[in-house]
């Protein structure tokens, strides 16, 4: 993400990575409504103290497939691999806001779209 961003931390009790951010407010239909968090600790700001962790980085699994066919002087192989049980933030326009500024937000929104 960048030097000095801190959406990922540590924290005891949770996986390493996990995310730390801003929880979206949803509309009736399920689907997020643009520049709306929750209020966590019920202030009426939105700020640091509204971050909450969300979400691990790490996956519960990582698997790999491979084959190899031969046939006279002919060889055909292949690899596969992957992972699942984690999510991942996509950030358009290279936009790397640290969890300070107003943009940091746009994390929480791609976050909770996974």
């Amino acid at each position: 993400m960048g030097t000095g961003n801190n959406i990922q931390i540590h924290s005891v009790g949770y996986a390493p990575n996990t995310f730390y951010v801003y929880e979206q407010v949803y509309d009736e239909y399920g689907n997020p409504v643009q520049d709306a968090f929750i209020d966590q600790n019920k202030d009426g700001i939105i700020d640091d103290k509204d971050l909450v962790l969300k979400h691990k980085s790490r996956p519960d699994v990582f698997f790999g497939f491979n084959m190899l066919f031969r046939y006279k002087n002919w060889d055909f192989g292949f690899n596969a691999h992957g992972s699942t049980g984690y999510s991942t933030i996509t950030i358009p326009h290279a936009v790397q806001p640290t969890i300070h500024s107003a943009t940091a937000k746009q994390y929480a929104i791609y976050l909770n779209l996974l």
